[in-house]
């Protein structure tokens, strides 16, 4: 069959090229290069350049401690030119990751790593002398003596992780202490055996060579066989973890002279260095048509502690749920108190002090989630010596305040109230 066209004519490969032509491509091609090059130097130096100012500090990802930096976040000021800038936020990156990640080992209730002591291997060692760090034995000091009012326990770990374990089924409602009889009887038992401090006995041997020991009654041992609880762990600072945690991390970094920034979690607590002096408004969040909004500020420029905890889910939070009882919505958030009393008169509490103490401003916001009603939420709250903010499930759109700094959102419909 013929072609239509005959493409071997299309180009005459002997034919030669016009060397006028040949040397404008050639200047062209080598300016157009070099265009090119100059914007790709100019786009690394821009992309490269810091300004002074605050800078996030990101934990670096480590396979065998993994997770390990979730939930924490980390901003530093720095001031100078851009090479020392980059400098300083790489050095700091990691002080800041060994640190973060060996706090993090400490605390662990439930896996022990080689070389260092932490919860898990008191949790595994008992009636055995174990030599912890003197920051860990300082928090556990702590901790213990916070114990015995109800509304935080150390040794309830068992309490937590099955109250855990119920918040995140795939229908929690249908698990719920209102709806399954089991479940409540379960729980129950967990707090009566765990507020029984006859059941613990956690030794504080020498300070210098951070020895402690603890022990475990028989008869708590055998309920947790009873119960199927043998993998949770007792010894567990719980609802006081990141606020340990932003503690013990702040303190190495002091130690180190990072001290012009701030740390927050995603769980809502902020804890600021002695050296921070930004401007930043802590948010004190409320419910407007059923999700989570911003009911009120609070200016901080100084060093401080924050605690902002809620009864609802903010977007994209989990473990949170609603279960409904007698015509009444009950909301369930992580922050039950330990004597397993579910308080719902509550929506959402900001703490902050002037005491930069994440621990202690953590335990003022839990103690006014186990109050049992709005007078003695009033009543608290105003006894506090930080300043308070907090709304009510019955008055949803007022933020009542105890401190002159809080600015209400009143373009959403929010007021302040004393």
């Amino acid at each position: 069959m013929k072609r239509k066209h005959d493409l071997s004519k299309a180009i005459d490969v002997n034919q030669p090229l016009d060397s006028k032509k040949l040397i404008i491509r050639f200047v062209a091609f080598a300016i157009c290069f070099v265009v090119a090059v100059g914007a790709a130097v100019l786009a690394i130096k821009q992309l490269n350049h810091v300004e002074p100012g605050m800078q996030t500090i990101e934990a670096e990802p480590d396979n065998d401690v993994q997770r390990y930096q979730n939930g924490v976040h980390f901003q530093h000021f720095f001031d100078g030119d851009s090479a020392a800038i980059r400098l300083g936020v790489k050095t700091l990156t990691s002080l800041y990751s060994d640190a973060l990640k060996d706090v993090y080992c400490q605390l662990n209730p439930r896996e022990t790593y080689e070389g260092r002591s932490n919860l898990a291997s008191l949790n595994q060692n008992q009636g055995r002398e174990v030599q912890i760090s003197q920051p860990l034995y300082a928090m556990l000091q702590k901790a213990d003596a916070l114990s015995s009012e109800g509304v935080f326990n150390l040794y309830a770990g068992a309490l937590y992780a099955e109250w855990e374990a119920l918040r995140y089924q795939y229908e929690p409602a249908a698990g719920d202490p209102v709806n399954d009889p089991n479940e409540a009887a379960l729980l129950k038992r967990l707090v009566e055996a765990t507020s029984n401090r006859s059941n613990f006995s956690l030794e504080f041997l020498d300070w210098d060579s951070g020895t402690v020991r603890f022990t475990v009654d028989q008869s708590y041992l055998k309920l947790l066989e009873e119960l199927d609880l043998t993998d949770a762990p007792i010894l567990d600072f719980n609802v006081l973890t990141d606020a340990v945690k932003l503690e013990m991390v702040a303190d190495r970094l002091k130690e180190q002279g990072y001290d012009s920034g701030y740390l927050y979690t995603d769980s809502g607590l902020t804890l600021t260095l002695p050296r921070f002096e930004q401007n930043m408004q802590f948010v004190v969040y409320g419910q407007l048509d059923g999700q989570g909004a911003m009911a009120a500020a609070y200016p901080v420029f100084r060093n401080a502690a924050a605690v902002n905890l809620h009864a609802f889910a903010l977007e994209g939070e989990e473990g949170f749920y609603s279960v409904e009882q007698g015509g009444k919505t009950l909301l369930r958030h992580p922050w039950l108190p330990a004597d397993g009393r579910f308080r719902d008169c509550l929506l959402s509490a900001f703490v902050v002090s002037d005491e930069p103490n994440a621990v202690d401003t953590m335990m003022d916001c839990l103690r006014l989630f186990a109050c049992d009603d709005e007078a003695a939420l009033h009543t608290l709250a105003a006894s506090l010596p930080e300043d308070v903010a907090y709304l009510l499930r019955t008055e949803p759109q007022t933020v009542h305040v105890f401190g002159a700094d809080f600015t209400a959102n009143e373009a959403a419909g929010f007021r302040l109230a004393p």
